[in-house]
């Protein structure tokens, strides 16, 4: 495992720095339509595992810490972004952080659809199945689970303002990535705007209030905008996704088993409402209770790649969330512990109390009377025997 930065080294940079962890795929390509955006406040250093990476995600919490601790020696300001599989290795890798009781390496923590509750789902059992599946299943597998990633219609992006949005720089970031990545996001890109132009000529010669004059032209867009999936089987050969599933479900065992109390970090969770891969928003209310500060910011209608659909903006979102260099993020609230802060007052505060309860204690406090051998009531106990 290695870190790289898609937008090339910034000496002298004094920007934040902004740690992301991919999800199961482990390139980071899910990041790189957010890449030109989140470089104008952050550096960005993303973790990449070759395709036959055996390393252990629970072992990965190392490379991620000593990646963190250089830039912390560094005086850089980080916030680690765990996506996916990489939200539950950044929760790993503050958990330990806490136990060992060592200061946060890190300024502030976002997940985005952390796999905290991918024991709640089929998936763990399916790696079994990948294995054994031929190469031509397979092969055709990522097109078949391609709309459960996103959603295919806010991919469309129909009016054409994300596509107006983004630029010449986001291709030439985005062509950094590693491997059969390399230049898929410029392919991507091309595409896209033929889609919209073929959505754009159908759409006009549809009948009032339909939306597409055909279904076949509208799943033929929908294919051609999404390039990459047909090479996921070569950057996620079916041994690899089936040894990273079974490592995710484990790992997510062990994190969901520990003590979440020690850990003080400021936490932002980003929460798909449409996630049909895991139940993303139950799992981000699961961590909201289990840290001290830590929110839930919705992202709406949106699967489980949030970051490769339309209308999300990570770096707006840090923006406002208070995440970039000009804001830095709020102090989280250390719980009191009153017990141990207790301290008994001195003898002048206690002789206050007993005056402040004369009137008190003349009013409700019970009065003693005891009875003599003769019969007589006498106040008070004196009568009572030894």
């Amino acid at each position: 495992p290695t870190f790289f930065s898609p937008l090339g080294e910034r000496p002298g940079s004094r920007k934040p720095v902004l740690v992301y962890i991919p999800g199961l795929e482990g390139t980071g390509f899910t990041l790189s339509r957010q890449v030109e955006a989140l470089g104008e406040d952050f550096d960005l250093r993303v973790l990449r595992l070759a395709v036959d990476d055996r390393t252990r995600p629970a072992e990965l919490h190392a490379v991620v810490s000593a990646e963190l601790d250089a830039l912390k020696a560094r005086g850089r300001r980080t916030v680690l972004v765990g996506e996916s599989l990489g939200g539950v290795i950044a929760i790993d890798t503050i958990q330990r952080a806490a136990a060992h009781e060592t200061q946060s390496p890190v300024d502030a923590v976002v997940l985005i659809n952390p796999a905290t509750t991918i024991g709640a789902t089929p998936w763990p059992r399916f790696a079994d199945v990948l294995e054994a599946l031929p190469s031509n299943v397979y092969s055709a597998l990522p097109v078949a689970v391609a709309p459960l990633l996103a959603n295919p219609m806010r991919l469309l992006d129909l009016d054409g303002k994300e596509a107006k949005r983004r630029t010449s720089a986001e291709s030439d970031a985005a062509a950094s990535l590693p491997g059969p990545f390399k230049g898929m996001a410029a392919t991507a890109r091309a595409r896209l705007a033929d889609a919209l132009h073929a959505v754009a000529t159908t759409a006009a010669d549809a009948p009032a209030g339909a939306r597409w004059a055909s279904p076949d032209a509208l799943l033929a867009n929908l294919e051609s905008l999404l390039p990459t999936v047909r090479e996921l089987p070569h950057v996620l050969p079916p041994a690899t996704l089936a040894f990273r599933l079974r490592e995710l479900s484990a790992l997510a065992r062990e994190v969901n088993g520990r003590d979440w109390s020690p850990v003080r970090q400021h936490v932002l969770v980003l929460a798909s409402d449409a996630d049909p891969i895991v139940p993303s928003r139950a799992g981000a209310d699961a961590i909201r209770k289990r840290i001290l500060g830590a929110r839930v910011r919705e992202l709406g209608e949106v699967g489980h790649a949030a970051l490769l659909e339309n209308g999300v903006d990570l770096a707006a979102i840090l923006r406002e969330e208070g995440l970039t260099a000009e804001h830095p993020p709020p102090v989280v609230p250390t719980p009191r512990d009153f017990v141990a802060e207790w301290s008994p007052p001195c003898a002048e505060r206690q002789a206050e109390a007993r005056e402040s309860l004369t009137y008190l204690r003349r009013l409700a406090s019970p009065k003693f009377f005891s009875t003599a051998p003769s019969g007589m009531r006498l106040p008070g106990l004196v009568a009572v025997p030894d």
